[in-house]
Parts: C-alpha cells; structure tokens; sequence
C-alpha cells in the first residue's frame, strides 16, 4: 500500500484544477451577466458575451476531454 498522501498522477491533479477555476471562472461570468442584463447594457458589449459564451463552450468541452484522458490514465495505472 502506497503511504503517499496524493495517489493521482500529476496529470489528475492539474485536469482537477483546472475544472476547478473554468468552473469557478464559469460562475463569475455568468454574475456578470445577469448583473449587465439587469443594468441594460449597450448593444456594443453584446458581442463580447457572445465571444465569452464561444469561448467558454470550446474551454469545457475541451476540459471533459482533458478530464476523460486523465480518467483514463489513472485506471490504466
């Protein structure tokens, strides 16, 4: 038995943190934008949500990917 006390790989830990702050990062913009709707905001920032939105997509999906290879990896251990 291994007396370690992290018995993830690095690659774990580092997909873990990293869905930690997307998830974290995810909260924050949607706060921000219920607090710009509720304010009403100017047509000029529209488009900057909807590149945040793009972007957000891709980042999580590339995050359950990154999470699913780590998975894999640590039951392949």
């Amino acid at each position: 038995m291994k007396t370690s006390t992290s018995e993830h790989s690095f690659f774990f830990i580092w997909t873990s943190r990293f869905l930690k702050y997307f998830l974290l990062g995810s909260v924050g913009f949607a706060i921000s934008y219920v607090i710009a709707a509720g304010f009403s905001v100017p047509l000029t920032s529209v488009p900057i949500f909807w590149f945040l939105i793009n972007l957000f997509w891709r980042l999580g999906i590339t995050i359950l990917l990154l999470m699913g290879i780590a998975i894999l990896f640590e039951s392949c251990r």
